[in-house]
């Protein structure tokens, strides 16, 4: 997996779990086929799905098409809302990473909400939270 997929990966993960998905893995599996991942802009664009929202723009950004998408198929989203200007952002710092903005807080509540999110963070700041594996 080259760095921009990864990247990818990451920002469609912490938009899911923002929006409550009820399994990353699931909901991933199920909407990533159905996006499209521009390098130049560094958002994911939905393939198949046609903007309404925003004239001249073919295909609806991850924003609009999430939207579609919890309406469509319920039983993947459940639990917390987005919190207003959070949409399509990954979490401002890593509560994982040492230094100054290491926070052992906030870094056990991201992983009660979203324990998958969470071991990615935690192995980008070079901790493995899978002890049992």
């Amino acid at each position: 997996m080259t760095p921009l997929e990864t990247l990818a990966r990451k920002l469609l993960r912490a938009e899911l779990a923002a929006r409550g998905a009820r399994d990353l893995d699931a909901a991933e599996a199920a909407i990533a086929p159905r996006l499209h991942f521009d390098p130049e802009t560094l958002e994911h664009v939905a393939v198949d799905v046609i903007s309404t929202t925003k004239p001249g723009c073919p295909n609806a950004d991850l924003s609009e098409f999430l939207a579609v998408t919890m309406k469509s198929n319920p039983e993947l989203f459940g639990g917390q809302s987005v919190p207003p200007g959070r949409v399509g952002q990954p979490p401002a710092v890593n509560p994982f990473m040492p230094g100054p903005r290491h926070n052992l807080t906030a870094a056990m509540q991201l992983y009660r909400e979203s324990p998958e999110l969470a071991r990615e963070l935690a192995l980008d700041a070079g901790i493995n939270l899978d002890l049992d594996r």
